[in-house]
This record gives C-alpha cells, sequence and structure tokens, in this order.
C-alpha cells in the first residue's frame, strides 16, 4: 500500500515536470534595445492591435514592431505627435491607437494608417478614459 502511494506519487510529479519542460521549450524570451531600433530602452506600456503589430510607449516617441523592424514615430517625423514622453496606450477592436503622455496628459490616436491632427493641445486624457472605457463596455471586453 505505501509502495504504490509512493508510486503514483512519483508518477505524478514526474509528469508535471515533463509537462511543466515541454510547454518551457515552447516559448522564448527576446529582450530589445536601442541596438535593435528603440529610440531608447525605457519601454512604458506595450499592446497589440488585431493585425499583429507590437506597440510600445516610450519617452522619446511611440513605437511600432512588426517581428522584424521597429519604426519610431515621434514629434520631430510625424505630424499629429505634440508630445514625445508617452505613458499609456490601448489598442480598440478596429485597430484604431489611443496612447496617453506624462505631460499635459495629451492623447494621441493613430487611426486607418495615420495620425490625425489633434490641435494645438492635443486631446485631454479624460475624454480617452472615458471613450475607451464605453468602447470596451459595447464590445463586451470591459471586466474581462
Amino acid at each position: 500500500m505505501v509502495l504504490t502511494r509512493l508510486f503514483r506519487t512519483a508518477l505524478s510529479v514526474y509528469l508535471i515536470l515533463a509537462s511543466a519542460l515541454a510547454a518551457a521549450g515552447q516559448y522564448s524570451i527576446d529582450t530589445w534595445t536601442t541596438d535593435d531600433g528603440l529610440p531608447q530602452n525605457g519601454v512604458r506600456a506595450i499592446t497589440q492591435t488585431p493585425d499583429g503589430y507590437l506597440w510600445f510607449t516610450t519617452f522619446d516617441g511611440l513605437v511600432r514592431f512588426d517581428g522584424v523592424r521597429f519604426t519610431t514615430f515621434n514629434k520631430n517625423n510625424t505630424k499629429g505627435i505634440i508630445n514625445n514622453r508617452f505613458t499609456g496606450i490601448f489598442a480598440d477592436v478596429d485597430g484604431t491607437i489611443y496612447a496617453t503622455t506624462m505631460e499635459d496628459g495629451v492623447l494621441t490616436i493613430y487611426r486607418n494608417g495615420e495620425f490625425p491632427p489633434s490641435g494645438p493641445t492635443g486631446y485631454p486624457a479624460t475624454t480617452f478614459l472615458a471613450s475607451s472605457a464605453l468602447r470596451m463596455a459595447r464590445s463586451g471586453s470591459l471586466g474581462r
């Protein structure tokens, strides 16, 4: 009886460890730095759009990653961006990107492949938060 219990316990531990090792072999970890094309090594937030792009916020602009190369959007190279110090980001189900900045709570929007002009002060971040919550509630993703 004791040997049977010991055998079952040992078999259970073996199966758990074997499945954990098999699962760990399915994933890899990559790190990206300025050497790979990021504008700086400090990433503040990450999201993914439905088309598969990864988007990062940095204090040097918004960054889009296609799996091979990084494209940086900032106030020096992109109309519609008035502040480079991005902190928050949200990808809507339709692919629209909403990104907030550190200073003045400026909201930057990327929709249909462009950054529409946001005026001299940008969109207020409170509008972003309210509209994001409303969209998430409508799509059923709020609270998931």
